[in-house]
């Protein structure tokens, strides 16, 4: 069995160790046909982006090793390969480090990135076959001199004297083109970095006579009219086109072939549940970021580790939109029909709900589903759904930490001063207000509801019991206050409707009376205890108060 190139994304280095790979060397062939410019791909993170880019670059640079491709597709293109195999000059660029808590220091980082690349070419400054111009532009660059050199433009230069150089246009691959504009949004100096990526990008992909073609790839598409104005020479394929939909990501019958491969198939049908589900085009596709043929472990949160999942929680945070109901659609396996836009940029992001979803779209969290009736063209409404268990998991556990928070922040002075004044109207629009704002991933259950409690009445200088042995049996909830020598009994039941709240309020009531939960607790030395029964339906809390004398 080859060894798996986990967490390797060079497609040079798995070839020459002989790791395993999934044969992706037709989008060689793809992107040759489809004959644009420049061509942008959109994917979620963690689908091979990179690693396809490295598959480009090994293929048209200048010095390939046909072995690497000996055996995969690509090599059956006997006149492709001929011509193309090894011809090209390839700037690779990947800006996926290239970030900062200001404009300044993300502009350094671009020129220390520019200064890397551009330190390869070192050999050509003793070479007649460049002009004395573009010697000195070579060897400014070289010796981090940019007094002389617009930075925006260096790329651009470096491709001519490359093409100047080799007598062969030049192919330049972007990675991650858009990570600098998110680094930008979030430390508050987007417009100024989208002015600066917009003069380098315009420079080097618009109207560049020594360009052959350029590959770029990110998440986001961002508007053409942030970054990509004026290229008309541009050609977009996010993942809703069909043509390159089987190029990212692994197709069902490769990873049939892969747990074949493996002697792993009875563990398909698990890997297919956890890690299938996400649609490019027309097409089902697995996330290829876990290990799936790992077959002594449980099915694992791979994709959940590779970044902070804080789009979900700033979208639930934000007031103006109402999306608890739509979340919890989602978690039990429904789909939701929303507007969507593949043409956003990230300072508007937040600006509409359908923008929102739009970013969940495109960055991996939710996916199309086939078997609705839906259309994606433009701004049209699509039915979206979480792809799969792993993802359903992210939303889970986020949406877990975030209600936690929203509980912890409430203001605990309001929620105990009906509790010690018998107010049950006033505890019952209380926790029905609260549970209008948070979202159940449990169906609501009993559990759910005591989560909650117990979250509200923990660290407020009581003493809070769950679950503990009173009377004749376990109360759910019990309160004490040491310093006033009071104390409350809850008894917790989960209505089936709305109408029988009040009964299932009475039901509590009568087992902590039937239990003698409360007399436990007087013999605790507390004067006063208060019992109360409280029942929930679905976002509706009703109280019932008993005083125990």
């Amino acid at each position: 069995m080859k060894k798996l190139p986990v967490g390797i994304d060079d497609f040079r280095k798995i070839r020459e160790n002989d790791y395993y790979y999934v044969d992706k060397t037709n989008l060689i062939r793809d992107i040759i046909d489809n004959g644009s410019e420049v061509t942008l791909f959109t994917r979620p993170r963690r689908f091979g982006k990179t690693l396809n880019m490295s598959i480009l670059k090994a293929f048209f640079e200048i010095g390939a090793d046909p072995a690497w491709f000996e055996e995969l597709k690509i090599s059956k293109e006997k006149d492709l390969c001929d011509k193309h195999l090894g011809k090209y000059p390839v700037i690779f660029m990947s800006l996926k480090e290239v970030s900062g808590l200001n404009y300044e220091e993300a502009v350094s980082k671009f020129r220390d990135l520019m200064a890397e690349i551009i330190g390869k070419y070192e050999f050509m400054l003793y070479d007649h076959k460049l002009s004395a111009f573009q010697r000195q532009r070579l060897e400014e660059m070289l010796l981090g001199d940019w007094s002389g050199v617009n930075l925006s433009l260096s790329l651009k230069i470096l491709s001519d004297i490359l093409f100047q150089y080799y007598e062969r246009r030049v192919i330049i691959l972007i990675d991650e083109h858009d990570v600098p504009l998110d680094k930008a949004y979030q430390y508050g100096y987007y417009e100024e970095l989208v002015a600066f990526i917009r003069s380098f990008f315009g420079a080097t992909l618009k109207s560049n006579s020594s360009l052959a073609f350029a590959v770029l790839t990110g998440c986001l598409r961002i508007s053409k009219e942030s970054i990509f104005t004026g290229l008309n020479n541009f050609d977009v394929r996010t993942i809703s086109d069909v043509q390159f939909d089987e190029c990212f990501g692994l197709t069902d019958a490769e990873v049939q072939q892969m747990m074949d491969d493996y002697q792993l198939n009875a563990y398909y049908m698990e890997a297919k549940e956890w890690y299938d589900g996400y649609v490019f085009g027309r097409k089902y596709v697995y996330c290829p970021w876990t290990k799936i043929v790992d077959h002594t472990a449980e099915p694992f949160d791979y994709w959940i580790n590779s970044s902070s999942n804080s789009i979900i929680r700033e979208f639930l945070s934000k007031r103006e939109y109402d999306v608890s109901e739509k979340f919890e659609r989602l978690l039990q396996g429904e789909a939701i029909l929303e507007e969507l836009s593949e043409n956003l940029t990230y300072d508007e992001v937040m600006d509409s709900e359908s923008n929102i979803w739009s970013l969940l779209y495109a960055s991996g969290y939710l996916t199309k589903d086939l078997y609705r009736d839906s259309s994606f063209a433009g701004r049209k409404k699509c039915f979206l759904k979480i792809p799969n268990r792993e993802i359903e998991d992210v939303f889970e556990e986020t949406i877990r930490k975030w209600t936690t928070d929203t509980i912890k922040s409430s203001d605990r002075t309001s929620f105990f001063q009906p509790f010690w004044e018998k107010d049950d109207k006033k505890l019952s629009q209380i926790l029905s207000d609260l549970l209008f704002t948070t979202i159940s991933y449990h169906d609501y259950s009993k559990s759910f509801y005591h989560a909650i409690l117990v979250g509200l009445l923990s660290k407020a200088g009581y003493i809070v019991e769950s679950n503990f042995e009173n009377g004749l049996g376990r109360s759910d909830i019990a309160v004490k206050d040491r310093a006033d020598r009071k104390a409350v009994v809850i008894e917790v039941k989960v209505s089936d409707s709305e109408a029988c709240l009040e009964a299932d309020c009475e039901k509590a009531l009568a087992q902590i009376r039937e239990k003698r939960y409360a007399d436990k607790i007087k013999t605790e030395d507390y004067r006063t205890v208060l019992s109360y029964g409280m029942a929930f339906y679905k976002k509706t809390c009703l109280v019932k108060i008993m005083i125990n004398k």
